[in-house]
């Protein structure tokens, strides 16, 4: 933005110039603003292509990169692009990192990882020939209502038949009173039932399409169940002698019930912001948000592992100690909580924080403010789930009839909730926060709305423009500070806006241009 400001050419107010001067203006700014971004191009071309020193450029290259405003700032020009290939390649990484995060599915590693693969083949397998049934069953009951339209349709034909040699001899009577009625209601009769038929035959047409399609599908899982399965005997892998099936499918469910992971981000809404992203601390901000919930699910992931031992299975010590160190200690209270299913709880009654971060910065951002038909990529309502459409999952979920302490209550009785701290027996400490029995649930929905990356910047945005600064000058700096000090001033500020130490967005300055007359923006532009 520096070296397009450097080079904006105000336009009059008025109609005084006319269209001419108005057009003449703008060409001339577009003309410098080419002429800036070629030199750029080129200064970058001369300084990390040929490694030429940045007063080499500047002294000897006058001819190529022709703008003065960018001879002059060359050292920020590499400032600036360092900064911008750090941002890129950390936003790479990002990318990688949400990628698979979208493709975990929550399985453990080495030996539990296979064991639980297989048995999720096996219930696909289940369910596919279960859906394989229902649909022979259908296919057989068309056919049987299709016999019957046939049979009735038969003995009509023939009773038809009979009523028409019945009727032969009273040709005279419809001659003399006109056709009987009976005739044209059986024809029409006759019609519905064909329609009828050819819809009965067009949908068994469709069933049979799609009972080629699951018996297909049956045959590719079942196929793969026994390449696990021999791949398994061939490892000689322990696991499926020792724990069950059943036993592997409550794990899955049960780590999958506490890692919400829907509620902690939407893949295609987070790879199109992390794709607009343009400041690093953006790129931090979403890197800290992933990191703690790849903790939280690590947690899950230990505390409710198949084959015994912190990590799930089959990991080596030095692994296990290398993955210890690496945890912030600042976590260790989130990490109790969430592996203690605590996630899944506080979403009862919370909103997503994703969702929470679209909101803000929607009603801050937009013009037209938060619309809750919004949709998210991928959620546009063609597809099975339906709901994705409805308004009301912009909106936190009530939890009815109950206030927060009952709904506690209820939740400790069923033991899906854990308390984690209690209050002293002697009744020393009265805090009433050690005895409430959502504290943890509300800490890990503040940790994770915390570190949201849309909320992050948002609040950001708004600490920077209201924060204020007061200084009070000590006795020492009192008697020392006069009016020939360097720091002669800042010793009494009282409320100054602290964003009057940072460059404005392009919001406020188009806000301040626009009070502006030509002569004020040359010198905005000039500062």
């Amino acid at each position: 933005e520096w070296f397009a400001a450097s080079s904006a050419l105000a336009t009059p107010g008025g109609a005084e110039g006319g269209d001419e001067t108005a057009a003449a203006l703008l060409e001339e700014s577009e003309r410098k603003e080419r002429a800036i971004i070629d030199s750029i191009v080129y200064a970058l071309r001369f300084m990390k292509g040929e490694t030429f020193e940045p007063e080499f450029v500047r002294r000897y290259r006058k001819d190529v990169v022709s703008s003065e405003a960018v001879r002059e700032n060359l050292y920020r020009i590499m400032d600036e692009d360092s900064e911008w290939e750090r941002m890129t390649e950390a936003r790479s990484k990002i990318e990688s990192v949400l990628g698979e995060e979208s493709r975990a599915d929550g399985g453990g590693g080495g030996a539990e990882g296979g064991f639980e693969a297989l048995a999720k083949l096996k219930e696909e397998l289940k369910n596919a020939n279960e859906k394989l049934e229902r649909t022979v069953k259908e296919e057989e009951k068309v056919q049987v209502e299709l016999e019957e339209i046939e049979k009735k349709g038969g003995e009509e034909k023939e009773e038809g038949e009979k009523k028409k040699k019945d009727d032969d001899d009273d040709d005279d009577d419809d001659d003399l009173f006109g056709d009987d009625d009976d005739d044209e209601e059986a024809e029409v009769a006759k019609e519905a039932k064909g329609k009828q038929k050819e819809t009965l035959k067009s949908h068994l047409s469709t069933i049979t399409t799609l009972l080629t399609a699951q018996a297909e599908e049956v045959a590719r899982l079942d196929t793969l169940v026994r390449e696990k399965e021999a791949e398994a005997a061939a490892s000689g892998d322990g696991g499926p002698a020792t724990v069950s099936q059943g036993e592997v499918m409550d794990l899955i469910a049960t780590r999958a019930k506490k890692m919400c992971k829907d509620k902690l981000w939407h893949y295609g809404d987070y790879s199109q912001y992390v794709s607009s992203m343009i400041e690093y601390r953006q790129v931090m901000d979403m890197k800290g948000y992933l990191n703690l919930g790849k903790e939280g699910n690590e947690a899950i992931k230990d505390k409710t592992s198949l084959l015994g031992g912190a990590g799930g299975g089959g990991r080596g010590g030095k692994d296990e100690k290398k993955k210890k160190r690496s945890r912030r200690f600042d976590w260790d209270y989130y990490r109790t909580c969430v592996s203690e299913g605590l996630r899944d709880i506080c979403y009862r009654f919370v909103l997503p924080p994703f969702r929470v971060g679209i909101k803000l910065e929607d009603t801050l951002t937009s013009k037209s403010g938060f619309s809750y038909d919004r949709t998210l990529p991928g959620e546009d309502g063609e597809d099975d789930d339906m709901e994705m459409s409805d308004p009301r999952q912009w909106v936190a979920p009530v939890v009815e009839g109950n206030n927060p302490q009952e709904f506690g209550s209820q939740l400790i009785d069923s033991g899906e909730l854990v308390t984690l701290a209690t209050a002293r027996e002697d009744g020393y400490d009265e805090n009433p926060e050690l005895t409430d029995p959502l504290r943890a649930c509300r800490y890990v929905a503040a940790m994770e709305l915390a570190h949201e990356p849309r909320i992050r910047r948002q609040l950001r945005a708004i600490y920077r423009a209201e924060a204020v600064i007061t200084t009070r000058p000590t006795s020492k700096g009192t008697g020392a500070i006069d009016a020939f000090h360097e720091y002669y001033g800042l010793h009494l500020l009282h409320n100054k806006p602290v964003k009057e130490h940072f460059p404005m967005d392009e919001a406020e300055l188009g806000k301040r241009r626009a009070r502006l007359n030509a002569e004020e923006v040359k010198e905005l532009d000039a500062e």
